[in-house]
């Protein structure tokens, strides 16, 4: 039997979170809300409230941004990149009921357990490119009629997931079927293509990221501060809370 959204909610602690089944969504969905909640518990999730008293976040690449997902911690967890691995399972198969898939790519490192656990829901082989210094390479075999589907846990500029799929064009001796469509857990990001493949995600924030000289926070007043830095953290999740 499902938990319930009410259940799922009130757990608080990671420990609670450790004791889900990805069988305890088998008859639904997990909602946005309920994704937010198991980030936000595994303090992997902000979003700016608005309020220019609150701080928003400076990014590695020096632009700006209102929200920050990390998915790393909560994929860390077995059972939730498990749990995770089934809804994208399930969101796939109900999109695209007549598909079938014969193998599962993803990036190294952040999507390579989600994408073995989506592997089995999905019944394919799964396969990762690893990381290089022009980004991303492909040293496995895929004959050429087999169906692979590239996937990726988070989607914020693409540089990865395209990195993915030119690894795996450039590395293949002979023609790649790719399936037409790219499969995303989280799409926080605008875009809707990647390397010439639709981009079909599970959950969609519009989280948006500024150059800082057109920052629309830092107009309003809001400090730009690098999340993980310096214990800003836990104001960041304190913002959250409010």
């Amino acid at each position: 039997m499902s938990i319930s959204r009410e259940q799922l909610l009130a757990m608080t602690s990671i420990n609670e979170l450790r004791q889900l089944n990805w069988q305890d969504l088998r008859e639904r969905s997990l909602t946005v809300e309920e994704l937010v909640h198991i980030y936000t518990v595994c303090e992997c999730f902000w979003q700016w409230s608005g309020r220019p008293e609150d701080p928003h976040a400076e990014l590695k690449s020096g632009n700006h941004s209102d929200g920050y997902i990390n998915s790393r911690i909560p994929l860390s967890y077995a059972n939730i990149c498990e749990l995770l691995g089934y809804q994208m399972a399930v969101y796939f198969q109900r999109c695209n009921p007549n598909a079938k898939i014969d193998v599962v790519v993803s990036p190294s490192y952040g999507a390579m357990g989600i994408g073995m656990f989506l592997a089995k829901f999905l019944r394919a082989q799964y396969f990762y490119t690893e990381k290089s210094a022009s980004g991303q390479s492909w040293n496995a075999h895929v004959c050429e009629d087999k169906v692979i589907l590239a996937i990726d846990e988070l989607l914020t500029r693409g540089v990865s997931t395209g990195a993915t799929i030119r690894a795996i064009k450039e590395g293949s001796s002979g023609k790649v079927n790719f399936y037409p469509e790219i499969l995303i857990l989280i799409n926080r990001s605008n875009t809707q293509s990647v390397e010439g493949l639709a981009v079909s995600s599970v959950f969609d924030f519009k989280m948006e990221d500024y150059r800082p000289a057109e920052c629309i926070p830092c107009k309003q007043g809001s400090v730009a501060l690098p999340p993980k830095r310096d214990g800003n953290w836990k104001e960041f999740q304190r913002q959250m809370k409010k």
